[in-house]
């Protein structure tokens, strides 16, 4: 359900870009710093920023594989630095040459004693 949610949000940033960014600059630049636009500021901030469309729809695509490498490494850093189980020899039979031996991990030994 989060993930429809954040779908959806990240749909409406894509379409609402290209309307909202070029309102915004205008705006910043008429209002807050005092400049006069003209058809030629005008038309080549357009141009650029529908160069820079699809390196702006592609911003939270990765942004959201970033957060999942991140976790990833995480999750994956904490497996590799817990302690290996070691396995443990038991001597079946008579002596040194004539017995055999059989493995069993740590966990098969403590289910066993728990039986």
């Amino acid at each position: 359900k989060m993930a429809y949610v954040i779908a959806i949000g990240f749909s409406l940033v894509l379409l609402a870009a290209p309307i909202i960014q070029p309102i915004l600059i205008f705006s910043v630049y008429t209002n807050h710093m005092g400049k006069e636009l003209d058809a030629a500021t005008a038309f080549t901030t357009i141009a650029l920023f529908n160069l820079l469309r699809f390196p702006f729809a592609f911003l939270p695509m990765g942004l959201i594989q970033y957060l999942n490498c991140k976790v990833s490494s995480v999750r994956l850093s904490a497996f590799l630095l817990r302690d290996t189980v070691e396995d443990y020899v038991e001597q079946v039979g008579g002596g040194a040459s004539g017995g055999a031996s059989s493995t069993s991990s740590a966990a098969e030994l403590m289910r066993a004693d728990d039986s």
